[in-house]
């Protein structure tokens, strides 16, 4: 059983958080459409809470470089302000601790890093006061802290990320654990270029306003995509998926938030035998995704190095066959 702060007998505590991958519909899915993401389990951050600190209230993320000390209110970098935000939700500004951040989660890469960061450290402090959360309530507070990276996040990112599953997320809805018939292989690829995540999203929105006929067309477009894929998913028709994951591609690259790295990287991708692929998260950096048969994934992996990726990751989302009366995740977010 597990000691609690109170008892002073466990120095220590950790808490986890992966990382993710939109699978279909990111963009439109800050527009009331549906999209699906994925955990990506490889990849993850973790919190470790020292609870007889030598420096009490202070984070240090030794990945990056960054040391943050609790009290100096003058600090406002995004890590400063979501620390300051999770510690004042538990209600642990007086008592004693220190954080070592550690992550393998590239930032800019549309994988959720943001969220990631904020669970890991909400798990390893509940896991200090003794205090357990649903993800649910986890998906919740992390949605807060979302708010500060990112203005007018969707919330799929502290959905999935809380769940550890592929779920189905339509925006005002309960995102649902989406059942995957038979198991498949993504390839992921890093362009090696940051994505601005706030800017994209920004740049999207004014579009929308300017031409929001033109819009409301691709995000239409894609909401089909997207639901066919969740049929294709659930029949364990996999083969079927790769045609869908180009279709979104293109339409988001005619929104603009492609580039030329994750072109390089997606063209490259299909040349070496990919059944298909795309962008994945906000876009112009970041990741891009693509779908293999098991035959092809060492051919890829070299394609996309070989076009300039700057790393190359291989994961394979397992096959989610319980009732469906179990799939339901009860999360509730913000509107």
């Amino acid at each position: 059983m597990e000691e609690t702060l109170a008892t002073g007998t466990r120095r220590t505590v950790t808490g986890e958080a992966c990382a993710k991958a939109i699978l279909f519909g990111e963009h439109a899915v800050v527009y009331h459409r549906p999209a699906i993401a994925v955990p990506i389990r490889q990849l993850k951050v973790t919190a470790t809470v020292n609870l007889d600190p030598d420096e009490p209230g202070v984070l240090v993320a030794t990945d990056i470089n960054r040391r943050v000390v609790f009290s100096d209110e003058e600090n406002q970098t995004s890590l400063a302000r979501v620390l300051r935000l999770v510690v004042s939700m538990l209600g642990m500004e007086d008592l004693p601790w220190s954080i070592e951040l550690t992550s393998r989660i590239p930032i800019g890469g549309g994988m959720g890093s943001s969220a990631a960061v904020a669970t890991a450290i909400l798990r390893a402090l509940a896991a200090a006061l003794g205090r357990e959360f649903t993800p649910a309530e986890i998906s919740e507070m992390v949605y807060r802290t979302e708010q500060l990276y990112h203005g007018s996040p969707s919330g799929i990112d502290n959905a999935v990320i809380a769940l550890e599953k592929p779920i189905w997320f339509l925006y005002g809805t309960e995102p649902e654990i989406l059942k995957v018939q038979r198991p498949f292989t993504l390839v992921l690829g890093h362009t090696g270029r940051h994505s601005p995540t706030r800017e994209v999203v920004a740049s999207v929105r004014y579009g929308w306003r300017d031409n929001p006929e033109r819009y409301e067309v691709i995000f239409d477009e894609i909401a089909s995509i997207v639901r066919q894929a969740r049929h294709i998913l659930e029949r364990g028709q996999i083969e079927r998926l790769g045609d869908l994951m180009d279709k979104n591609h293109n339409l988001l690259k005619s929104m603009g938030v492609s580039s030329g790295p994750l072109e390089r990287l997606v063209q490259a991708a299909r040349n070496a035998g990919a059944l298909g692929a795309k962008l994945t998260g906000a876009g112009r950096g970041g990741m891009m995704i693509a779908l293999v048969t098991q035959d092809r994934i060492e051919a890829v992996k070299n394609a996309l190095l070989s076009a300039r990726g700057k790393s190359v990751l291989v994961t394979t989302i397992g096959a989610n066959v319980e009732p469906r009366s179990n799939r339901s995740a009860r999360l509730h977010r913000r509107g």
